[in-house]
C-alpha cells in the first residue's frame, strides 16, 4: 500500500513538470490520505545527492560553505533574475576552496494528486549558467547543478529565475566536497529557503505605516534605471538623439506627515521648475526649509546619450521617524512630464526594514503646462491642473507618444532598485541623533560621526554662459558647467554638487530652413549732432536661403537725443511748418506731409533740423487694389501744375500758394529728419509698400505656388536709398495632394 501511494506522488512530480505554471485541480477525488511529504525523498529514490566514491558519511555542520542570493532577500519576487553563489569563508591571506558540489532547487513541499486544491503550484522557477566551464545540468536530477571537474574552486555562480506567481515556497540545497576525507550536505548555511513576497508589486508601494517601530537605522542605495528609448517606446521616439534624457535626480528621506510632492496633488514652485526646466534647485531650497521633516537629500546625476538608458546611483538614510522616501526627475523633452516615486515606504509592520525594492516608474503629468507630445509648443495650463498618472490610454489621444488604442499597458520608461546596504543597531531608548542643518543634511553618513563634512570641500566655481544651441532648426539643448574649486577634496567627499545644466531651446524655422540669425551689432553714433536723431542695429541670417521664407526683424531702430540744442545756432533757423498736404491715395491707407524751409539754406550744411513731417491719412475711404496689375494713379486728383510750384529765395527756388510749400511728389519719405546734398538738392529714398496677401495655390493638385506683391510707391532722388529688387515673392504650395485620376489641376 505504501509502494501504492508513492508512486502516485512520483506520477504527480513528472505532471507537474510537465504543465509548468498551470494549476490542475482535481476536486472529484476524495481521499482519506493526504499527506505533505518533502519531495527530496522522492528525488532520492532516482536522484542520489550524495557524492560518488566516498563511504565515509557527510560531516556534520557546514564548515563555513554557504548559499547566498544576491541582495539577500527574504524572499523572492516572481519572475525576477537572481545571482545563486556557492562559495566558502574568506580569510585575510586564504581562501576557503571546494573540489566537488551539487546544487538544487525543489518545492518546499510536494504537490501530490492528492492537493492540488492547495495554493502552491510546484513551480521552482529555474537555473541558467553563466557559461564560465565550472558547472553544469545535472544529467540525473532535475533542477540540479554540478560541478563540471574536480580542479579546487573558491565559488560557482548560477543564474535563477524566481517562479512565476502563486508558486509557494522553495528550497535550495547544497552537497559541498571538501577534499577526499570531508564532504557536507544539506546542514546550516547549505540550506537556503525563499517564499514568494505576495505583497511586493514591482507597480504598486507598500502601504504607509504611520508609526514606524524599527529602532535600527539603515541605510540605502538607490538606483535609477532609465529604460525608455525607440524600442520600448517607439511611437514618435526624438528623432535626434541628444533630446531625450532624463534630468538630474533630486529627492529626500521624509516624514510621514511630509510630502516632497504627491500623486494627485497640485506641483509646488520647486516641482514646476523641475517639470519645466529639468533643473532642481528650487526643489533643492524647498526641501532645506523643511528641515525638521528631512533625513537625507537625495541627489544623482541625470542621464542622457550615450547613457540614457544606463544607472544613476545615491545613497540615503531612514530611520523611525523618517522612514519614507520620495524621488523626481523629469522626462525631456516634454511639456512637463516627470518620472519618480512619492512617499515610498521603507518601514515595515514587523519593525525592520525592507531588504530590497523594485518599482517600475511611469510619466506623470505635472499639471503646469498644455500639451500631449514630446515636442508639444509650450503653453501654461490655466488654472494648474493636478499632478496625473499618463498611461495607454489617458490622455485619449492620438498625439500622446505613449497611447495605445487597444489599451494595452504601457511599459515602465525608468525602474527604481533600492537596496539596503547596512543597519545601525540602537536601542528604542537612545536618542535619534540627525541634522537639521540643511547645509549639512545631504552629507550626513552615520549616527557615529560627529565630524560633518565642510561645504567648502564641495565649493564650486561659477556657472559658464549657455552653449549655443544644439539644433539649428527645431528643438535642441543648451548646456552650462562650472567646476570644483579643489577636484581632490571634492572626490575624496564625494560631493554631489550639479556641474552641468542643461535647458532646452528653440530654433525658429520654416520648412526645413533655420531662420537663426547672427547676434546684434553694437548700435550706432545718433545720426545728428544736436536734437533729437535716430541710431539703429542689424542682424542677418546666418542660412542664405532664410531670406526667403523667415520674417525675423533685421533692424532695429531706436530715437536718441543729443544734448546741444540745435535752436540755438541762428544759422539753423526755420520757417514755420506749412498746412498739412492732401492724402495721397484716393482709396486705402496714404500719408500726407507738411514741411518747412531753413532761413538761410545757403548757411545751413551743418544743421539737421526737421524740415518734413508725415502721417498716415485715408482710414475712412475705401480699400484699394490687391494687385499690381490693377493700380492706378492714386494722385490723379493733383493737378501737375500743383506738383511743381517754385518758391525763389535768394538762389533758392522754391514756391508757395497760400502759404503751402509745394514740392514734388516724390519727396514723400518715410523719414522725417532730411539732408540736402552739396546742390542744395533734397535726398530722397525709395519707399515701398506693404507686401500683399498671398495669393491662392496655382493649381490645386500636384505642384504649384502662390505669391504675394509689393510696389513702388516713391522712386529715389538725389543718391536716395535704392529700391528693392524682389517686389515678388513667391512659395510653393507644400499641403496640394498629389494629382490623380478624381483630382485634376
Amino acid at each position: 500500500m505504501t509502494h501504492f501511494w508513492l508512486a502516485l506522488a512520483a506520477i504527480t512530480i513528472n505532471i507537474v513538470q510537465s504543465v509548468g505554471t498551470q494549476r490542475i485541480r482535481l476536486q472529484n477525488i476524495q481521499l482519506e490520505y493526504q499527506p505533505s511529504v518533502p519531495l527530496s525523498e522522492h528525488y532520492q529514490r532516482k536522484c542520489n545527492r550524495e557524492p560518488s566514491g566516498y563511504n565515509k558519511p557527510k560531516t556534520p555542520g557546514d564548515n563555513g560553505f554557504q548559499i547566498k542570493v544576491s541582495g539577500e532577500p527574504q524572499k523572492y519576487v516572481p519572475g525576477e533574475v537572481y545571482t545563486i553563489s556557492l562559495q566558502g569563508y574568506r580569510r585575510q591571506y586564504s581562501i576557503q576552496k571546494f573540489t566537488g558540489f551539487m546544487l538544487v532547487v525543489e518545492p518546499k513541499e510536494v504537490v501530490s494528486i492528492f492537493n492540488f486544491g492547495n495554493k502552491a503550484s510546484g513551480n521552482v522557477g529555474f537555473f541558467q549558467l553563466y557559461g564560465d566551464g565550472l558547472s553544469k545540468f545535472s544529467d540525473d536530477c532535475p533542477h540540479t547543478i554540478v560541478q563540471t571537474s574536480n580542479i579546487p574552486k573558491s565559488e560557482i555562480q548560477v543564474m535563477w529565475t524566481a517562479p512565476p506567481s502563486l508558486s509557494g515556497c522553495v528550497v535550495f540545497k547544497a552537497t559541498i566536497t571538501e577534499d577526499k576525507d570531508a564532504w557536507y550536505m544539506d546542514d546550516g548555511g547549505l540550506t537556503k529557503d525563499l517564499c514568494e513576497d505576495e505583497q511586493e508589486r514591482k507597480d504598486e508601494q507598500p502601504d504607509i505605516i504611520e508609526d514606524c517601530c524599527a529602532c535600527d537605522e539603515a541605510k540605502y542605495e538607490v538606483s535609477f534605471e532609465g529604460l525608455w528609448s525607440r524600442h520600448t517606446h517607439p511611437k514618435d521616439f526624438p528623432s535626434n538623439e541628444l533630446l531625450p534624457q532624463f534630468s538630474d535626480i533630486i529627492g529626500s528621506s521624509h516624514t510621514a506627515d511630509f510630502r516632497m510632492w504627491e500623486y494627485g496633488g497640485y506641483a509646488s514652485r520647486g516641482l514646476c521648475q523641475l517639470a519645466e526646466l529639468g533643473t532642481t534647485k528650487k526643489l533643492e531650497s524647498e526641501l532645506k526649509t523643511e528641515s525638521d521633516k528631512i533625513r537625507t537629500i537625495v541627489k544623482a546625476r541625470g542621464l542622457w546619450h550615450p547613457n540614457l538608458n544606463g544607472k544613476t546611483f545615491a545613497v540615503f538614510r531612514v530611520d523611525k521617524k523618517h522612514h519614507l522616501m520620495s524621488l523626481l526627475s523629469k522626462l525631456s523633452p516634454s511639456p512637463d512630464w516627470i518620472v519618480g516615486v512619492s512617499a515610498l515606504e521603507l518601514c515595515m509592520k514587523n519593525c525592520s526594514w525592507i531588504t530590497n525594492k523594485v518599482m517600475n516608474l511611469y510619466p506623470w503629468d505635472a499639471g503646469i503646462h498644455d500639451g500631449q507630445s514630446y515636442l508639444s509648443e509650450i503653453s501654461p495650463t490655466i488654472p494648474q491642473d493636478k499632478i496625473k498618472r499618463i498611461t495607454s490610454h489617458d490622455p485619449s489621444s492620438s498625439q500622446s507618444p505613449f497611447f495605445d488604442p487597444t489599451g494595452f499597458p504601457m511599459k515602465p520608461v525608468a525602474r527604481l532598485i533600492i537596496t539596503r546596504q547596512r543597519l545601525y543597531e540602537k536601542s528604542c531608548e537612545e536618542t535619534e541623533i540627525f541634522t537639521d542643518d540643511p547645509e549639512k543634511m545631504d552629507r550626513y553618513d552615520s549616527p557615529e560621526e560627529a565630524d560633518y563634512l565642510e561645504v567648502e570641500d564641495c565649493e564650486v566655481t561659477e556657472w559658464t554662459d549657455f552653449s549655443s544651441c544644439s539644433a539649428t532648426c527645431g528643438r535642441g539643448i543648451q548646456m552650462r558647467s562650472r567646476n570644483f574649486v579643489n577636484e581632490q577634496n571634492a572626490r575624496k567627499m564625494k560631493c554631489l554638487t550639479e556641474l552641468t545644466e542643461k535647458k532646452h531651446c528653440d530654433m525658429k524655422c520654416e520648412g526645413n530652413v533655420s531662420c537663426k540669425t547672427s547676434d546684434w551689432t553694437d548700435w550706432t553714433t545718433c545720426s545728428v549732432t544736436c536734437g533729437i536723431g535716430s541710431r539703429s542695429r542689424r542682424r542677418y541670417y546666418l542660412n542664405h536661403d532664410a531670406r526667403k521664407v523667415c520674417q525675423e526683424e533685421l533692424l532695429e531702430q531706436r530715437s536718441c537725443v543729443e544734448s546741444q540744442s540745435c535752436e540755438m545756432n541762428p544759422k539753423c533757423s526755420v520757417i514755420q511748418w506749412s498746412e498739412w498736404s492732401p492724402c495721397t491715395t484716393s482709396c486705402g491707407k496714404g500719408i500726407k506731409f507738411r514741411t518747412r524751409l531753413y532761413l538761410n539754406p545757403s548757411e545751413s550744411d551743418t544743421c539737421n533740423q526737421d524740415l518734413m513731417q508725415k502721417t498716415t491719412c485715408g482710414e475712412d475711404k475705401p480699400p484699394c487694389f490687391s494687385q499690381l496689375s490693377n493700380a492706378k494713379d492714386s494722385l490723379h486728383f493733383l493737378t501737375p501744375s500743383l506738383r511743381y510750384y517754385l518758391y525763389k529765395t535768394g538762389n533758392t527756388v522754391t514756391h508757395l500758394k497760400n502759404r503751402v510749400l509745394c514740392v514734388p511728389l516724390s519727396t514723400l519719405t518715410a523719414l522725417s529728419t532730411r539732408t540736402y546734398d552739396s546742390s542744395n538738392k533734397l535726398i530722397v529714398d525709395c519707399e515701398v509698400s506693404e507686401w500683399s496677401e498671398f495669393s491662392s495655390c496655382s493649381a490645386t493638385c500636384g505642384k504649384a505656388r502662390k505669391e504675394r506683391r509689393r510696389r513702388i510707391e516713391i522712386y529715389p532722388q538725389n543718391g536716395g536709398k535704392r529700391c528693392p529688387n524682389k517686389l515678388v515673392q513667391r512659395r510653393k504650395c507644400r499641403n496640394n495632394p498629389k494629382c490623380g485620376k478624381n483630382i485634376t489641376p
